[in-house]
């Protein structure tokens, strides 16, 4: 038999094996589809296992009715009250966090906001965007989003017959918008209560793959129709003036805002003895009445952010302001 009669016979073989192995990536791409349907949560309450229900409130807001998103860990959480922001100035924020959140989380709670919300301006809290990770953790957030099962694969253990033909819905709104308030006081020590802006000028960089999935967020940010903004919360435990010094240039260079709230000219006045409730890493409630006010003046002014109040569209709102703060 001659070479080319060998190859021809061959070319079946080829084809067969090229059609399995077709057949298989498309039993397997359609097995995690039906399955993330089903273990999907239904609803975004706690109750229904979804994956850190706290971050994605926002979505069961109003479509579209949200002008500023802040997003982060646990810093804005504690150092955000959205409905305080609607007091003062009358436009509409909600907090989307998850605790010890990095990059990847962020870009998670986006996409899971993006589909109902498109603010016109999205605060990234800066402490996420120091938490370190790894390509395959990008990997694995994008995996996720796109098969669902692959985060929720623990949730059979709860399954009802409801979950086979449920449609997921967005049925809880977080009273207190992703603020989570904590009175307690812990003051930090009288001799590390340093002036944050007189610390050494160095600088912390990201490395370059980070600096490449930050710039991916921004454009993503603004492939929502939104003004991407950074802004350090008051943290004297998480923040310092060497990553200040990082993130001012690269953000300079991204045309990126970048407001940092522990230094000059946008520094806020805190007292560390009264103003933390864990000795200068988060905010309590005396801290975050503080920073609210001062974030609200500045976005409103800077950004020219609407202002609802009297509005009948957004009588929702001064119902959730008076139930949060029984009036």
């Amino acid at each position: 038999m001659s070479q080319s009669d060998n190859n021809t016979a061959k070319k079946p073989g080829v084809l067969r094996g090229i059609l399995t192995a077709a057949i298989v990536i498309g039993l397997l791409l359609a097995g995690l589809v039906l399955t993330s349907r089903v273990v999907r949560p239904k609803s975004n309450r706690s109750e229904f296992h979804s994956f850190d229900p706290a971050s994605t409130g926002a979505a069961a807001e109003p479509d579209d009715s949200l002008d500023v998103l802040f997003v982060g860990d646990s810093i804005p959480f504690c150092g955000i009250e959205p409905l305080r922001i609607w007091e003062t100035r009358g436009f509409t924020s909600h907090v989307l966090f998850i605790l010890a959140a990095n990059m990847p989380d962020v870009k998670t709670m986006l996409e899971t906001v993006e589909p109902y919300q498109h603010p016109k301006i999205i605060v990234f809290e800066t402490n996420a965007l120091f938490k370190r990770f790894t390509f395959d953790d990008a990997l694995m957030h994008e995996l996720q989003m796109t098969f669902p099962v692959l985060r929720y694969h623990t949730r059979w253990r709860w399954l009802t017959p409801t979950d086979l033909t449920a449609t997921p819905a967005r049925d809880w709104l977080d009273p207190s918008k992703g603020y989570r308030p904590n009175s307690t006081v812990d003051p930090v020590p009288e001799d590390e209560q340093d002036d944050y802006g007189t610390a050494p000028k160095e600088v912390e960089e990201l490395d370059p793959f980070c600096q490449w999935y930050l710039a991916h967020l921004v454009d993503y940010c603004r492939s929502m129709g939104a003004t991407p903004v950074f802004m350090s919360l008051p943290s004297l435990t998480n923040w310092n003036m060497a990553r200040h010094n990082h993130l001012d240039a690269w953000a300079r260079s991204h045309d990126v805002d970048y407001i940092d709230l522990n230094a000059e000219p946008t520094k806020v006045a805190l007292d560390w003895d009264t103003d933390t409730k864990d000795a200068g890493e988060h905010l309590n409630t005396s801290g975050a009445d503080k920073v609210t006010l001062y974030v609200s003046n500045l976005l409103a002014d800077r950004y020219d952010l609407p202002d609802h109040r009297g509005d009948e569209d957004y009588a929702a709102w001064d119902e959730a302001y008076a139930a949060y703060y029984k009036l």
